[in-house]
């Protein structure tokens, strides 16, 4: 599932821009710890959230072992591992 998509309309004016966020939550969280969202124009840890993300992985084939949740903040943000920032315009 893409996290952004450029519009019908773009033109490719802004060099490195992947397009509008769009299907799950997107926030831009510190790379260190992503407990803590970043401004609009800071570079850190690309980060999804929300349904579509996730769906059937929160359940563990073994209820002994327990998931880990290691790469997920306290809110559920969960690290893509790539780093990115978000315009004006998302």
């Amino acid at each position: 599932m893409p996290i952004a998509t450029p519009s019908t309309d773009y033109q490719l004016d802004r060099p490195g821009c992947s397009g509008i966020a769009c299907g799950p939550y997107v926030s831009i969280r510190e790379t260190h710890d992503i407990e803590h969202e970043l401004p609009t124009g800071r570079i850190g840890a690309i980060c999804v959230r929300g349904f579509p993300t996730f769906d059937g992985y929160e359940l563990s084939p073994d209820i002994e072992v327990p998931l880990d949740r290691s790469a997920f903040s306290i809110e559920g943000w969960f690290d893509s591992g790539d780093l990115g920032y978000l315009d004006e315009d998302g």
